[in-house]
């Protein structure tokens, strides 16, 4: 595929953590949006092409993370 998600957690002082992926799947992933949520979760939403060569359509898919800084 063309196209993966992934993040990096920056935290309160700068710092960067190392690079996750959020999803490496065999379909396109594009447009990432990272929602922080209380408690040091963070979730993912994104759109992937549609499991299908021959559909134009994309689905919207979601990861949850609980991040230690």
């Amino acid at each position: 595929n063309v196209y993966n998600v992934s993040g990096r957690i920056i935290d309160n002082d700068g710092n960067l953590g190392d690079i996750f992926t959020v999803d490496a799947s065999a379909y396109n992933q594009t447009y990432p949006y990272p929602i922080g949520l209380t408690g040091g979760n963070l979730v993912v939403a994104y759109m992937t092409d549609f499991e299908s060569s021959t559909d134009t359509r994309y689905n919207i898919k979601f990861q949850k993370f609980t991040i230690n800084l």
